[in-house]
């Protein structure tokens, strides 16, 4: 039956939804599964109502909501002087492709004949809200009104995508459904950010490793912009060393002056693989080569661009100035779609910085990248000693999903320890980050036991966080005041928890080598919380360094496994439940180790040479809260 302008009497009324009437052609659907994203954002996405609703009968069923002549009209119906029953004013009602308006006494105010559908409740729309499908090879979702189809991912055939015209989502080894979330994926893109180059004549190249993570064979692609750079196959489970060349808008590699920021076009290098892959990237790869030496180096463990989030709050070290020349602390934003826009807010240190490439030298700024596209912001000097600016805790907002690489040109660490030292590291989605982290001090490298003095630095995504540590830190500090403040401790060698009631984000730093251990110098881990730990990692040690280790720290009692043979001994760190294992890695020619557990653990890999050394995460989910 359908609502009329005039007075009539309904045998049976059809309530859609809250108590709205509806005609026999209702024009409804059920929305398609939902499929997952490429760079997404880290809150879930839910699909929008369908045209159908738990609320529908037909005629003669016993159903909440049906009306039928002569029974008593339920609250939310409208009734006229001789009993008759209308729609709601305002509610939406199709009759075929007409949609029509009830005016909430049994007429209607207005219609209009749609072009491509009509839905009860919504009118004319162009698709079901909700509702996913395939247009042109890619996948689509419905918007909440029901007025666009807008796309939901990208089939990328060079990932081995195609969309399933049945769930409307991309299917393959790369899609986001079967990856999950951590730092395994299928698409990255690699930057060399700002970084000293000392030793001359400068012979080291900027790499990156890719890691088969499949029992596949993986077809990996490289590319800048339109440029092929590489294109291999690489065997399951095996190792691949690309180097790249530098990027002179970033790379910045003058040792007597800080250059400004930047936005640099289609800077970074897309690596894309038909199977799942890990990525590490080396700046430089080694730190030797015959009678040269690198002198300042680190890497950084890449994640894929379905991981990456909306908001990160940065980690980096002050400026620090050496005679006459200056060294900046740095972040590097690099999107992955065309029109993301990149809004600043600098934290309570951050506000000095050298302005350009849409930056303002308050540290202030809103600028738009496409595809590709690397934003390096890099501090000016704000005086004292240590210098006071800093980017660390300054908040990074996109309204798509970005990654940002935290670090330094060259440091001293402390500031008044030789020698100085480039650091980097990628820094996860704020919705990723958790509220324990285990810390683990490095090992000394010479061979035995001592671990190496730290420094820990641990900042506040919200205002009022509390802290606390096991075993207890004498002098720490228990608060962050506010969202984008930091604390510091050490330097110290201690093993320890760090917990706090709200996500902070925790960065090591190894000192300089006059600082003790006589070899290596800083460089930066951004610590994995226990909430993201995984229970298996591939990881890589760069065989060009003298020496390297991993880390682990897992539940006390875990069994871990490291290339196949049991990790031992674990010491246990105070009364966390948590215990540590550090052990020298054997010089793999292509670097590759791979460590499990029958327990969620999490893992770290450092290396040193003469006055240089790197530091990696080994890995992470990235679950969003």
């Amino acid at each position: 039956m359908t609502c009329r302008a005039g007075p009539i009497v309904w045998s049976v009324l059809v309530l859609f939804g809250a108590g709205g009437c509806t005609g026999d052609d209702s024009g409804t659907g059920t929305a398609g599964d939902t499929p997952g994203t490429t760079g997404a954002s880290d809150d879930a996405t839910t699909a929008g109502p369908s045209g159908a609703t738990d609320g529908s009968t037909v005629a003669g069923s016993e159903t909440e909501g049906a009306t039928v002549a002569g029974s008593e009209t339920t609250a939310s119906t409208m009734t006229g002087s001789t009993g008759e029953e209308f729609c709601p004013q305002g509610q939406v009602v199709c009759e075929g492709d007409e949609a029509k308006v009830c005016d909430g006494a049994g007429g209607f105010e207005s219609s209009e004949q749609c072009t491509a559908m009509c839905l009860d409740s919504f009118g004319c729309v162009l698709c079901t809200p909700g509702a996913a499908s395939c247009q042109g090879g890619d996948a689509y979702l419905c918007n909440e009104d029901g007025s666009e189809q807008q796309l939901a991912q990208a089939c990328d055939p060079v990932q081995g995508l195609s969309c399933d015209a049945q769930s409307g989502a991309c299917v393959g080894a790369c899609a986001s459904a079967a990856l999950g979330r951590s730092n395994v994926g299928c698409e990255f893109y690699a930057v060399p950010t700002a970084a000293l180059q000392i030793g001359q004549p400068w012979v080291f190249s900027f790499a990156i490793v890719v890691l088969n993570t499949s029992d596949e064979d993986a077809d990996i692609l490289v590319e800048q912009g339109v440029q092929l750079l590489d294109q291999q196959t690489l065997q399951a489970g095996a190792a691949a060393v690309i180097e790249l060349p530098y990027v002179d808008a970033l790379s910045n590699a003058s040792s007597d002056e800080a250059e400004p920021s930047a936005l640099a076009t289609e800077a970074a290098f897309r690596v894309r693989s038909d199977q799942p892959v890990v990525v590490f990237q080396y700046h430089p790869l080694g730190y030797k080569s015959g009678p040269s030496f690198a002198y300042s180096g680190d890497g950084s463990t890449l994640l894929p661009t379905h991981a990456w989030g909306l908001e990160h709050r940065v980690v980096s070290r002050a400026h620090w100035i050496d005679g006459g020349s200056e060294f900046s602390g740095t972040f590097a934003v690099t999107a992955a779609h065309d029109g993301t826009v990149v809004t600043l807010e600098p934290s309570a240190t951050g506000g000095a910085v050298l302005a350009g490439g849409g930056v303002a030298a308050d540290g202030t700024g809103e600028v738009t990248l496409d595809a590709g596209d690397v934003l390096q912001v890099v501090t000016a000097s704000a005086g004292g000693q240590p210098d006071a600016s800093d980017l660390t805790g300054t908040r990074v907002l996109a309204s798509l999903p970005v990654q940002v690489i935290g670090g330094h040109k060259c440091t001293n660490i402390p500031y008044d320890k030789a020698a100085c030292d480039h650091l980097e590291a990628v820094i996860p989605p704020v919705a990723t980050l958790g509220l324990v982290h285990v810390i683990a001090a490095p090992l000394i490298p010479s061979g035995g036991p001592t671990p190496k003095d730290q420094l820990v630095r641990v900042t506040a995504t919200q205002g009022g966080t509390a802290l606390s540590y096991e075993p207890a830190i004498p002098g720490a500090p228990e608060e962050l005041a506010l969202a984008g403040d930091y604390i510091e401790i050490g330097p110290l060698n201690a093993d320890f928890v760090i917990t706090s009631d709200a996500p902070v984000i925790v960065a090591q730093y190894m000192l300089g080598q006059t600082a003790g251990g006589n070899a290596g110098d800083p460089a930066l881990l951004v610590r994995a919380p226990v909430e993201q730990f995984r229970s298996a990692y591939e990881l890589h040690a760069a065989p060009q360094y003298d020496i390297s280790y991993a880390s682990v720290v897992a539940p006390e009692g875990a069994e871990v496994l490291l290339d196949g043979a049991p990790l031992l001994p674990f010491t246990p760190i105070g009364a966390s439940g948590y215990a540590v294992a550090r052990t020298p890695l054997q010089l793999a020619v292509d670097g590759q180790h791979y460590v499990s557990s029958d327990s969620p653990f999490g893992v770290d890999v450092y290396g040193y040479g003469q006055f240089t050394s790197y530091w990696l995460s080994g890995g992470q989910r990235l679950d969003a809260r």
